[in-house]
Parts: structure tokens; sequence; C-alpha cells
């Protein structure tokens, strides 16, 4: 098990020991509240992500190779962090009545 990450909601109790590398977790909880459209972009940019990732060390690899390859890689991350930033965003103010 790794270190317990708490939830990044203001006033929730809930965590989770499930990720090694996170800096923020939202528990089901809290992401009950999140839109259904906020959530299909995080699944989307996600597994977008996850492709690039599994075709290799994009970092490494396209630095070298192909800069093009780098610059979709980041932009694909810049993407995702975007996304969980609202999804983060939704679940606060959901939980605060906003």
């Amino acid at each position: 098990m790794f270190a317990r990450i708490n939830c990044c909601v203001p006033g929730c109790r809930r965590g989770t020991r499930k990720f090694e590398n996170a800096d923020d977790v939202i528990c089901g909880k809290c992401w009950r509240f999140i839109s259904k459209a906020a959530k299909a972009d995080y699944r989307r940019t996600r597994a977008a992500l996850e492709a690039m990732e599994r075709q290799g060390d994009a970092e490494d690899a396209a630095c070298t190779v192909m800069p093009e390859t780098l610059q979709k890689y980041h932009a694909a991350h810049e993407a995702f962090c975007e996304v969980w930033s609202r999804c983060k965003s939704e679940a606060i103010e959901a939980a605060a009545g906003i």
C-alpha cells in the first residue's frame, strides 16, 4: 500500500491508498457531483494520454527522434490537466453548494 491521499474536496474525509504518484484524488462520493460531460472529457483525455504513454517513453524517445510526437504528448497532457482541474472545481463547488 502507498501513503494515504485525502480527497481534494474540502470537508470530505475520504481518501485512498490506491495511487502511488497522485497529488490529488476525488473520492467516489464526491465524483458523483461532477457533470456527465466533464466525466466524459476526463475519460477521453485520460485514454488519449495513456495511449501515447503505451507507445513508449514519450519524453525520452520523442526528444531525440520526433519532436512533433513530444509536442502531441505535451498537448495531450495539458488537455488532461485542464479537464482534471475542471472536475476538481465542479466537485468542490457542488460540495460547497455553489
